[in-house]
């Protein structure tokens, strides 16, 4: 499966995909990190990207799969969040410079949903 293929298959085709080992959630978000990378230049749609973390989450996540741990419908999916939600030590502007240094130490409601589900 290439990175255009990743990059177009509905996230609970991919959920049971990394759940049966067939591609990883590592592979899935370089995939993500690559073309999100290469076309946010032109689109502005990435506010405050958090590639690294998403790496990260992503390795614990292959490593959870690995090792058969209980998975969430969603594990291993690459999301994003929109500025106006506050997410737990990521910057959130809403949109605004005023609010450029703002780095909640919660998540909001939706967003610790998410997270539980397993996206990253």
């Amino acid at each position: 499966m290439t990175d255009e293929d990743l990059s177009f298959t509905p996230a609970t085709e991919l959920a049971r995909m990394i759940r049966d080992r067939l591609v990883s959630p590592v592979e899935v978000m370089k995939a993500t990190v690559e073309r999100a990378g290469r076309l946010n230049a032109r689109l502005n749609a990435i506010c405050t990207p958090t590639f690294d973390l998403a790496m990260v989450a992503a390795r614990d996540a292959e490593a959870a799969v690995m090792r058969g741990a209980v998975l969430g419908p969603l594990h291993g999916i690459p999301t994003s969040i929109k500025d106006l939600a506050f997410t737990k030590g990521v910057r959130t502007m809403a949109g605004s410079h005023i609010f450029s240094n703002r780095v909640p130490d919660f998540d909001h409601v939706h967003v610790a949903r998410l997270r539980a589900s397993g996206v990253i």
